[in-house]
């Protein structure tokens, strides 16, 4: 797969985000991860110029990225930063949300957020000693 942030043909930016997420989530199945980390930012630039600053799609790309970094670049300091803005994002929409679904869905990316959050945490041993990650431990 050949990346190019080049905008093909020029297309509307919600046409060159619909190509970059599907591009993204290709990079990410098969592992690539510099090219997922440069689709990733992409998907968030282009969120973000779609959406504006509180929109679940953007914090969806910044859990994503997040992920990645954390996953297939072990960079958890880039991981924490970009969940921490997913987060941070999801609780300014909780706010004026009125849909039910919408709820729903930023409730799961909220999670996903935290376990992300906790996951780079524990990656660069930064953890609370005194919490218990799982009950028998």
């Amino acid at each position: 797969m050949e990346f190019n942030m080049q905008d093909n043909d020029g297309g509307t930016p919600e046409q060159l985000r619909v190509d970059a997420l599907t591009q993204a989530a290709q990079a990410t199945l098969k592992k690539d991860g510099d090219t997922a980390v440069q689709l990733w930012v992409k998907c968030c630039a282009l969120s973000r110029i779609i959406f504006g600053d509180a929109h679940v799609e953007l914090a969806r790309c910044h859990i994503e990225l997040a992920s990645v970094y954390l996953e297939l670049k072990g960079f958890w300091e880039q991981s924490l930063s970009h969940a921490v803005k997913g987060r941070d994002i999801l609780l300014l929409v909780e706010k004026h949300v009125t849909s039910h679904d919408t709820r729903l869905l930023a409730l799961y990316h909220n999670s996903w957020a935290c376990c992300t959050i906790g996951r780079a945490l524990m990656m660069c041993d930064q953890y609370p000693s005194n919490m218990k990650v799982v009950p028998w431990a």
